[in-house]
């Protein structure tokens, strides 16, 4: 008569197949996006860092998005005083951004029925703002709650305004400029313009502009 046994060893608890691991990087991306601050620098390209920024601005109230759009391939076109531009859109024809204006239906603002509210409130509005390098990797993002700023009547029907975006700390500043058709219950976005510091493309891309 004869007796067989068969002994299976259990790995050690701290052995990870190649799969996991990867999938436990990823899953920390995901979870910490800052764990790459920014990519790799390149010392051949002269431009590194300046140009094809791919930017999202989100007009909202509470409930539902009033108008979005989508800017790709956008580049630094000047800088003063340590400020990097971006243009997105410009209402003058000599700019490389030129454009007749982004038209979308309604008005901007957060609607209140309460006449408390009426003329503190619906002046509002959520703008949501993203901007990622030329590697689709996250450079920028914010929401903020901002007043909806009326510059002048520019006919018996046409109101303009003006929205300012400031971050919190001071290091990205966007101005938007939109024309009100009441007659056409339109509003149309005429420029569009953001302003960041040089010291985030240097800290993201590793550059010394």
């Amino acid at each position: 008569c004869f007796f067989f046994f068969l002994m299976i060893r259990r790995p050690p608890r701290s052995t990870h197949c190649i799969s996991s691991a990867a999938s436990d990087v990823y899953k920390r991306q995901a979870l910490d996006p800052g764990i790459f601050a920014g990519p790799a620098f390149d010392d051949i390209d002269s431009k590194y860092g300046l140009h094809d920024y791919l930017v999202s601005v989100e007009l909202r109230s509470l409930k539902e998005v009033v108008w979005s759009v989508d800017w790709q391939k956008v580049d630094i076109q000047g800088a003063a005083k340590g400020l990097a531009e971006l243009v997105l859109v410009s209402s003058n024809p000599k700019d490389s951004r030129y454009s007749e204006g982004y038209f979308f239906r309604g008005s901007i603002g957060l609607a209140w029925k309460s006449a408390a509210f009426s003329g503190k409130i619906e002046d509002y509005c959520y703008v949501d703002l993203t901007i990622k390098d030329e590697f689709y990797n996250p450079f920028y993002a914010g929401t903020l709650l901002l007043h909806i700023n009326k510059q002048a009547n520019l006919s018996a029907t046409k109101e303009e305004y003006k929205i300012e975006y400031f971050s919190e700390d001071k290091r990205v500043h966007c101005i938007m400029n939109f024309e009100k058709d009441n007659d056409e219950a339109e509003t149309r976005l005429l420029d569009a313009v953001i302003y960041i510091k040089k010291e985030m493309i240097n800290q993201h891309f590793h550059t010394k502009y």
